[in-house]
């Protein structure tokens, strides 16, 4: 469950892939804890100084983590750098560290994917247009375009950086050429830590149902990087028949690891189910908050519901207790979700476009071949 894929879709040529490209600006957007940074790679003249800067939590262990550099013309891979060390505490818990990378190829388009040590893609990275991996570990992928570029006039010493204020890739937003900070935090950039209290944390995965006897079930939040969400609690609501309204999992949330990841193996009940995060519970496991079953909340032990989800089997007299409902064909599949992920991780539209059904035959699992198809997400 924990080598995390970052939002990940399955391709029928490539098995799976992964995939969560950064959200090129506006606060409050959702990227990932650790991203691109900052990179140079055309200037006037021969180029000189070409670099991949990554930034995120103070203290990731690079280890294991790679640039993989792609040829825009054809989809190709052409060069991969290894990274390694720990990202040093910079600013307010967070740090860059970059990688000096001679000859990275000067785009119309051309890319880069950050790839962690688990070979899942975090990052797939284009300058100067979009295009489809054709190999490598994205791919399949299609880039995501940063918006700016270096022309070849670019002055020596000059990079393209993000800029702004938050905690994750995409509350930041890519600038265009201006004298590089390789090593340091960003002219015009803020990294926002402690003293405002945890971005609220989302539900970004879970499976109820997969094929055999469920023994992978579990729910994953996704929130600030290593910070404590006990004020939180993962509820499981049951929407069947006559127990509609039943709390039959209460789920206090701990605290996430360095990627921003909770994950409880809760072995969730099949059918129709509403999984929902709140904060500030005060109620107990079995009690009944909806007593006349009619989809509406008589009673609410908590002080706000910060995110929902359900999924159904379609029985007539079934409920569930959230606006997002992945029923029977909401993606053209006739069944229900077994189990979901939100692509890319953290998006939350409160649509069910938000969410991809994980693959039923359990792919991600260890001992689970599975059968992932176009349009499945990996158990992770």
């Amino acid at each position: 469950m924990m080598g995390r894929r970052f939002g990940s879709l399955v391709a029928v040529a490539a098995m799976v892939t992964t995939l969560l490209p950064v959200l090129a600006g506006g606060a409050g957007a959702v990227g990932p804890p650790v991203f691109i940074n900052e990179f140079h790679y055309d200037n006037a003249g021969a180029d000189t100084g070409e670099a991949i800067e990554i930034a995120g939590p103070a203290g990731t262990n690079l280890l294991g983590w790679s640039l993989v550099l792609y040829n825009g013309a054809n989809g190709l891979t052409y060069g991969t750098t290894s990274l390694s060390g720990t990202l040093p505490n910079q600013q307010n818990g967070f740090g860059t560290a970059f990688q000096l990378i001679s000859g990275i190829q000067n785009g119309s388009p051309d890319g880069v994917a950050l790839v962690d040590a688990a070979n899942n893609v975090v990052q797939f990275l284009s300058y100067e247009g979009t295009f489809v991996a054709v190999d490598g570990p994205a791919s399949g992928m299609t880039s995501t375009d940063i918006g700016v570029s270096e022309p070849s006039s670019t002055p020596v010493g000059d990079s393209l950086q993000l800029t702004g204020t938050g905690t994750m890739g995409g509350d930041f937003t890519w600038a265009g050429p201006q004298p590089n900070t390789f090593g340091a935090v960003n002219t015009g950039q803020t990294f926002v830590g402690g003293g405002g209290g945890p971005t609220d944390p989302v539900i970004n995965e879970y499976v109820a149902n997969h094929t055999g006897a469920d023994t992978q079930a579990f729910v994953e939040v996704l929130g600030d990087a290593s910070t404590d969400y006990s004020a939180f609690t993962v509820l499981e609501i049951e929407g069947d028949g006559g127990g509609a309204g039943t709390i039959d999992a209460v789920l206090p949330v701990g605290v996430t690891d360095a990627n921003g990841y909770w994950t409880d193996p809760e072995d969730m009940e099949n059918g129709t189910l509403t999984v929902l995060l709140v904060e500030g519970f005060s109620g107990t496991l079995g009690i009944d908050v909806d007593t006349n079953n009619d989809g509406t909340f008589d009673t609410t032990p908590w002080t706000r519901i910060v995110d929902d989800v359900a999924t159904t089997d379609g029985g007539g007299s079934d409920v569930v207790y959230s606006s997002t409902s992945l029923a029977p064909f909401f993606d053209g599949n006739p069944f229900g979700a077994g189990g979901a992920s939100r692509i890319p991780n953290g998006t939350d539209t409160n649509a069910n476009a938000d969410w991809v059904r994980n693959d039923f035959d359990g792919f991600g699992f260890a001992g689970f071949p599975g059968t992932p198809m176009l349009g499945e997400a990996e158990n992770t």
